[in-house]
């Protein structure tokens, strides 16, 4: 009677942790569908850069939009109004 407690013990403990694991992998699809929702939604917008930071201190689900002056635009020929690479309009 010893064996068959422990075997069901055994089993139930092997039925748990089947179910962890099967929650575990849920989670792990809806965050790939919410990431993918993401880029989708950014892909249609008008905004040309993204980056992604992840923070504990903000809410699951919180977005929080912020202009970044990076190198890139800081002291380039774009942002010195002396572009190189375009056209000069033939009337100016």
């Amino acid at each position: 009677m010893e064996n068959s407690v422990k075997k069901e013990n055994i089993q139930e403990e092997n039925m748990h942790e089947d179910i962890q694991k099967q929650n575990v992998q849920r989670a792990e699809e809806v965050n790939i569908d919410e990431i993918i929702n993401m880029l989708d939604n950014f892909a249609s917008s008008d905004v040309s850069r993204l980056k992604i930071d992840t923070s504990e201190e903000v809410t699951q689900g919180e977005v929080k939009k912020q202009y970044h002056h990076g190198r890139c635009d800081v002291g380039s020929p774009w942002a010195r109004g002396c572009s190189f690479d375009v056209l000069e309009d033939e009337n100016s």
